[in-house]
């Protein structure tokens, strides 16, 4: 029995259907060793990939948040300067008000010197007022302020 086994073992190791499935397993084999080393690489490189882009994002993060402060601050500065430069332009400087008295001043002696211009004065006091009010709301020009044909131009000496 044992020749019998050994002659049908060779027979069928010999025969070429056995020889053409030994070299197709073989390669089969190659071939899923070969994948499964580069599936193995392939996910030591998603795993790197993965880290790089934790790292990146980490430092946008970072990065997006100090320039938001940095926004919130430049924001508050300008709104600071935006309130300095409201209240600076509201307040007449010296020289202005040194000026304006003396406008006043001459406005008061010439009053009191001629008695009938008192009522046309008043009432070009109160138009210019009024002007000067539509200005500011918005509803005229104030071409006048920044003429250089004005008449407090023509004044100056």
């Amino acid at each position: 029995m044992s020749d019998f086994f050994q002659e049908t073992l060779i027979g069928i190791l010999t025969s070429p259907f056995f020889q053409g499935l030994f070299i197709g397993l073989c390669l089969a084999l190659f071939i899923f060793v070969k994948d499964f080393i580069k599936l193995r690489n392939t996910k030591k490189e998603t795993q790197k990939f993965k880290d790089h882009l934790q790292t990146k994002f980490e430092l946008e993060t970072d990065a997006n948040v100090s320039l938001k402060q940095e926004l919130d601050r430049l924001k508050s500065d300008n709104e600071n300067l935006q309130t300095t430069v409201r209240s600076l332009s509201q307040k007449p400087d010296k020289q202005d008000l040194k000026q304006l008295y003396a406008f006043q001043r001459a406005i008061d002696l010439l009053l009191e010197r001629n008695s009938g211009l008192i009522p046309t004065w008043q009432s070009t006091v109160k138009e210019a007022e009024e002007e000067v009010e539509k200005s500011q709301s918005g509803e005229l020009p104030l071409l006048s302020k920044f003429s250089k044909h004005s008449f407090w131009e023509r004044l100056k000496p």
